[in-house]
């Protein structure tokens, strides 16, 4: 089963975003980057106000948690707008482009600028269904979408989400059960 669609930057951001969503590396450069901001917000007004020691930590230590909620507030979106400029100086243009997928016995391939993976079906964690698109999960965490502006119909994107979801059971092998 084959499905085309044309995907846009804002496509392969949403799919790099949810790729990155549960990396433990991003989350400790998510909480170093909160930490960092807390500081720079605290020092200055611990060095800057000229009251008595213990107002002084009083109010530094406000800072510090106004500087941490502060990143932790704009974090996504900031994220998100440094991933859109380095999808777009990797892909090299704002148009649209084709993405080709196809379910295979052995996986799932996608075709995309003159470039071709497929994942084998033992590598699918899971597939998820969003009101736009259907996102495959490796066991790595890495993500892919089909987005469901491709099928012609929801009757064909139900066939090749249940064509997946066989194929990523069947991969698992037979169930054993102790009687």
């Amino acid at each position: 089963m084959i499905v085309r669609f044309d995907t846009t930057i804002d496509d392969v951001v949403d799919v790099s975003m949810r790729s990155w969503a549960n990396s433990k590396t991003m989350r400790l450069w998510r909480w170093q980057g909160a930490a960092v901001t807390g500081l720079m917000f605290a020092v200055p007004a611990y060095f800057l106000l000229g009251e008595t020691a213990r107002a002084r930590l009083v109010i530094t230590c406000a800072a510090a948690l106004i500087g941490i909620a502060f990143y932790l507030w704009t974090y996504r979106e900031n994220f998100r707008k440094r991933t859109q400029k380095l999808c777009r100086e990797q892909i090299g243009t704002e148009a649209p482009f084709t993405v080709t997928v196809e379910l295979l016995d052995e996986g799932i391939s996608f075709s995309q600028m003159g470039a071709r993976v497929i994942y084998e079906w033992s590598r699918i964690d899971r597939v998820e269904e969003s009101a736009d698109a259907l996102y495959f999960f490796s066991r790595e965490n890495m993500c892919s979408a089909v987005r469901k502006r491709g099928f012609e119909s929801i009757a064909i994107k139900d066939e090749f989400l249940k064509l997946a979801e066989t194929n990523i059971q069947r991969s698992r092998g037979p169930l054993c059960s102790k009687s």
